[in-house]
């Protein structure tokens, strides 16, 4: 069979004429031309009934092991679906608690908790409900004017934005406004985008106020140009990647925010880094770049700064610091003001489009002026990553029992060149295939339970405990990276002639008083000048 594909081909064809199969195909085909032509819906039971005696035929035909090959393959799909609906699941949870929270969030916690992976993970799921929020609002648009046509105002601001006239909201603003200047001085139709008012009405009554047409395409602007943005709707001081891949069509670009079915393969292809933060966007007073031509273009979006308590330093840290300096500092920047009032800025029909995210060691490493706009979540323990695949015990048995094992005698004996070596090589690229597979599978369907304690930044009222999820493919698919100041520390190492094996060693279980005052210690240093003062 090997030598002689022919023969082989033939089998497969006497193979398939046997169980039918090429009679059921051409039976869907016949049905099909029949049905557009005719459309008999009562046809369709009929050919129900067919169909099944046709598989009947064809089932009694297979053998045995295929029918396990085939239970099992459905069985497999049937779980895997079900772990990625648990993880979608999961997802929404998530997105219900950020909503609860207010427009500023910080993060605490000892070294080690994941602060940073929190924000992260927040921080992503913020900027699909940002673009989820934005076609909510379009889409209630459409029903309070459904004889507006939405398509042909869309295309010509996709036009403007993709020229460079519409840069921001103000922008999307200022050009709908101009466009009703032209209608109030010229009253036609072209100028309302085709609109009949004499037909339709221009205002929309929802038994609260009257929602005229021009207020509702200033909105409308504003929703479209977030939503179709093709960038990171993140800011930050640290470097996270977002993957929501755009799906273009003839009405309006969709996003597929799907955290869960990426393929690593193609990530380039779909990769949106966030926005260099820029400190000057959110200084309402004193810049550090008088010039700054990017200070006051926030208007929305979610900002994250890792480390916020070194960046703004607290009441005790800012207490040498003067308000009246001409340099920009912490006191005269008013960026807590700024923080106060970003929600002014960011928010369209009642909905706001601005989330901050900032994290710390301690509550209290922020000053509690600005403290006490946020709310502070204080991460406990992070459990044990765990599946959401059901009848996964043969992955886990396999990744925690005999892959260690493996491994460990594989080191152990791979130094010696006998038989053990030569066969052991044997079954290494098995086992190496398996761990992959069984990897993969934790890594997609994986997810871990944080923790938390909810409080508000002033530290008054009941800290109430709540549960976040993060899943392994949402928040370890290449998102970032926890040593985001690492190149700041590479840098100095480059600089220096010296290095840790140089470095000199004690001689004895007890250091000498000169290998004591090597260590250019506060403490040593001034015990040293205590007794040279005494003696």
């Amino acid at each position: 069979l090997k030598g002689k594909s022919l023969v082989f081909q033939i089998l497969i064809w006497i193979w398939l004429l046997n169980t039918n199969l090429l009679t059921i195909l051409a039976g869907i085909v016949a049905f099909y031309f029949y049905f557009i032509c005719s459309f008999d819906l009562l046809s369709f039971f009929v050919q129900f009934v067919k169909l099944v005696f046709d598989l009947v035929i064809a089932a009694w035909t297979l053998p045995a092991f295929l029918w396990c090959i085939i239970i099992y393959l459905f069985f497999d799909y049937i779980r895997k679906l079900f772990a990625l609906n648990s993880l979608r699941h999961l997802e929404r949870k998530n997105r219900g608690f950020i909503n609860s929270l207010s427009t500023v969030v910080m993060l605490t916690g000892s070294m080690g908790t994941g602060k940073t992976r929190m924000a992260v993970d927040i921080a992503l799921s913020n900027e699909q409900e940002f673009r989820d929020k934005a076609l909510e609002l379009m889409n209630r648009n459409i029903l309070r004017f459904p004889h507006f046509d939405f398509m042909r105002f869309q295309k010509e601001l996709t036009e403007e934005i993709r020229s460079g006239n519409l840069k921001n909201w103000d922008s999307c603003r200022r050009w709908v406004r101009r466009k009703r200047k032209r209608y109030v001085e010229e009253p036609t139709t072209d100028h309302i985008f085709g609109y009949d008012v004499e037909r339709y009405p221009i205002t929309y009554n929802d038994d609260l106020k009257l929602y005229d047409i021009w207020e509702m395409m200033e909105n409308y602007a504003q929703e479209y140009f977030l939503y179709i943005s093709v960038s990171s709707l993140i800011i930050a001081n640290l470097s996270i990647r977002s993957d929501v891949e755009q799906i273009c069509t003839d009405y309006m670009p969709r996003w597929k925010g799907d955290f869960f079915t990426r393929d690593p393969a193609k990530v380039t292809e779909y990769s949106r880094y966030a926005h260099i933060i820029d400190f000057d966007l959110f200084r309402l007073g004193c810049q550090m770049n008088e010039r700054n031509r990017i200070a006051g273009a926030f208007e929305f979006g979610v900002i994250v700064i890792t480390e916020i308590g070194k960046e703004r330093g607290n009441n005790l840290e800012n207490k040498e610091i003067k308000k009246k300096e001409e340099k920009a500092n912490q006191k005269n920047d008013m960026f807590n003001a700024w923080m106060k009032l970003l929600r002014h800025a960011g928010t369209v029909e009642g909905v706001c489009f601005v989330r901050l995210i900032c994290d710390e060691q301690r509550a209290s490493s922020w000053g509690a002026d600005a403290r006490d706009t946020a709310t502070v979540i204080d991460i406990k323990e992070v459990s044990d990553r765990g599946t959401t695949l059901p009848f996964c015990f043969i992955p886990w048995f396999f990744m925690d029992k005999i892959v260690p094992s493996y491994s460990k005698y594989y080191t152990g004996v791979l130094n010696y060149g006998n038989a053990k070596v030569r066969a052991i090589k044997r079954v290494h690229g098995p086992i190496c295939s398996f761990y992959r597979r069984f990897d993969c599978t934790l890594n997609r369907y994986g997810a871990m339970t944080a923790n938390v304690m909810v409080q508000e930044g002033n530290m008054e009222g009941e800290a109430i405990p709540h549960e976040y999820y993060l899943m392994t493919k949402k928040i370890y698919s290449k998102r970032y990276s926890t040593d985001c100041y690492k190149e700041y520390f590479a840098d100095r190492a480059k600089k220096s002639t010296w290095s840790l094996i140089q470095s000199r060693s004690y001689e004895s279980d007890v250091a000498t008083l000169e290998e004591l005052e090597s260590q250019t210690s506060y403490l040593i240093t001034g015990l040293s000048e205590m007794m040279k003062k005494a003696g």
